[in-house]
């Protein structure tokens, strides 16, 4: 094709069709990622303004949902629903966070009636959104014939909330191929209905095991001389099915190894099924020691307590205590006496073995605190402490000669003599660490303001403190700071280092600023670490059972319900800035 210009041809090439179709595909593709940036900006506003989501959600929620103003329609009518049901703006916001697709339900004749058999069977709106899965259930196929069952095993409410409060449970799981043939297996073994209903209430997860594992580990127990009628059968499948089938196994062999009989090993089981949990370390360890007062494996299937007690602060003192009893002639030898001797309670062995001889024997109550040491036969297990101490660090001994020899020397270096009780713990992690690494962790605490010293001295008083991941070093150390505490408090109880900071932490933390708050607990820094390091137990009732009268929200704090006011204890500068600067500063 050509055309005249200006007197002379000019030809023109006609485009291929190819090109128009790379064009028209361009301006698609184009057109489409400008709706998806305008619908993605519609989404994230709807998440923010209407639901009441932090910008960090609803980017997140934002990925898994599409909203516009062409189906602003679905969502609106499902806010309208929640907040008809009794949803507060704080339980939508965490609903939607959790279960986005909420907002595409139909409300009519689907979500509508679901929240309202949920509330009729009392579930609060607190509990529905953080249980959102419940929400995605058939109403007629899965909701009714699940609460109709747990009706049948659980008849009061409270029992019931108490179960769909579990963390991790609430109906997550598909009932209808895990615990409801699970409940029928064992009924028609005979197992009576109070004790399926005590095993939902208290330990539901037994019930929601895959029916295939469910069936073989009460297959096992059964085997083991375990009847469905007898009282122990529950706590022995809990047992069971806590253990993979290989775990269980090693377990039998070991104690036949140690000479247990399995007639002896099966004794014991059914009278104390959470023997076979115990650790193979202090299976050894005790049964060595046990083995040095003249008990022997029949004694100790009679009493399998024993095994799971504490070795040094249980088994130890009270032997010492019989020690200094019998030297003196005041108790006599007897191996029956000796065994009830330690499984009696704390009260009775106080009255019956301490307070009972303090006249005859003032020194008792100091031998007991382990303030002065018996005299007689060495009353540890030194077999059984280096057994147990060889099978710790086996990973460091199968070492190259030179690789071990260079992580004593550091291990050395660092101020753990030999002679020390954490030598071979330190020993382990230096051995299963790069040194280049450790040097790196060595670097990361000094660029934190730590001194070499405090370093060390943290390394020796719980060595798992150098492989904490930089990030949490940072955060803690971060947070900290924010606390008033300096790298010397840290130093001295480094396990802070390794506690959950979302989980223990920060939670303590809430309840630390709540306290103050009320004038109920006095601002002093070592107030402060003993509170993180104390037990669960001695935390719940020294500071939040303590104070329920006076601060009736606590426990709801604790429980991280209501964010206490105040400081921000979520350390997002720590996580962010402070690791950026440690990280290029390297």
């Amino acid at each position: 094709m050509s055309v005249l210009l200006c007197g002379r041809p000019l030809r023109l090439r006609l485009l291929s069709p190819p090109f128009f179709r790379s064009l028209a595909a361009a301006t698609s593709t184009a057109s489409r990622t400008t709706e998806l940036t305008a619908s993605y900006s519609f989404t994230f506003d709807f998440l923010t303004s209407s639901c009441g989501l932090s910008p960090a959600q609803a980017l997140s929620a934002a990925r898994t949902i599409r909203l516009d103003e062409k189906t602003r329609e679905r969502p609106e009518p499902v806010l309208a629903v929640l907040r008809s049901h009794g949803f507060s703006d704080a339980h939508i916001a965490d609903l939607v966070s959790r279960y986005p697709r909420i907002l595409l339900c139909k409300t009519e004749n689907n979500l509508g009636l679901k929240l309202q058999f949920l509330t009729q069977e009392g579930l609060s709106p607190g509990l529905i959104a953080q249980s959102p899965a419940i929400l995605s259930r058939s109403l007629d196929q899965y909701l009714r014939p699940c609460f109709e069952f747990l009706h049948r095993f659980l008849s009061a409410t409270d029992d019931l909330h108490a179960v769909l409060w579990r963390p991790g449970w609430g109906l997550n799981f598909n009932m209808k191929s895990t615990m409801i043939p699970n409940t029928e297996h064992l009924l028609e073994l005979g197992v009576a209905a109070p004790v399926i209903s005590r095993l939902i209430a208290s330990y539901p997860w037994v019930l929601t095991q895959r029916h295939e594992l469910f069936a073989e580990g009460v297959q096992i127990v059964q085997d083991w001389g375990v009847k469905p009628d007898m009282k122990v059968f529950p706590h022995a499948l809990r047992t069971v099915l806590s253990l993979r089938k290989s775990n269980l196994s090693s377990k039998f062999e070991l104690f036949k190894k140690l000479g247990w009989s399995e007639e002896e090993v099966i004794k014991a089981f059914r009278r104390s099924p959470l023997c076979i949990t115990v650790s193979e370390q202090k299976i050894m360890r005790i049964n060595c020691f046990a083995r040095k007062l003249g008990l022997g494996p029949s004694d100790l299937s009679r009493q399998p307590a024993l095994l799971m007690y504490s070795f040094d602060k249980r088994i130890l003192p009270r032997y010492a205590v019989w020690q200094v009893l019998t030297s003196k002639g005041l108790i006599e030898q007897r191996t029956s006496k000796l065994t009830s001797m330690f499984v009696i309670s704390e009260e009775r062995f106080m009255n019956g073995y301490v307070k009972k001889y303090m006249d005859n024997v003032p020194e008792v109550m100091d031998v007991y605190l382990g303030k002065i040491k018996a005299e007689g036969p060495e009353i540890g297990c030194d077999e059984s402490r280096n057994d147990g101490r060889i099978c710790h660090i086996r990973g460091a001994l199968t070492q190259r000669l030179e690789l071990f020899v260079e992580g004593v020397q550091i291990v050395q270096d660092w101020g753990v003599k030999p002679d020390m009780k954490v030598f071979l713990h330190t020993l382990r992690i230096v051995c299963t660490l790069h040194k280049s690494s450790l040097f790196v962790k060595l670097e990361l605490f000094k660029k934190l303001g730590w001194a070499e010293e405090e370093v060390l001295k943290a390394f020796r008083k719980s060595p798992l403190c150098i492989v904490v991941s930089e990030l949490k070093m940072v955060r803690i150390n971060s947070f900290a700071k924010e606390l008033g505490l300096g790298p010397s408090d840290l130093s001295r109880q480094p396990a802070l280092l390794m506690y959950n900071f979302n989980g223990r932490i920060l939670t303590r933390y809430a309840v630390w600023q709540i306290l103050k708050s009320e004038g109920l607990i006095e601002q002093r820094t070592n107030k402060h670490m003993s509170m993180f390091v104390i037990s669960g137990k001695l935390f719940m009732n020294g500071y939040v059972k303590k104070y329920m009268d006076e601060v009736p929200e606590v426990m709801d704090v604790y429980l991280g319900k209501i964010k206490a006011e105040g400081l921000d204890i979520g350390g997002d500068d720590s996580r962010s800035s402070s690791y950026r600067e440690s990280v290029s500063d390297n």
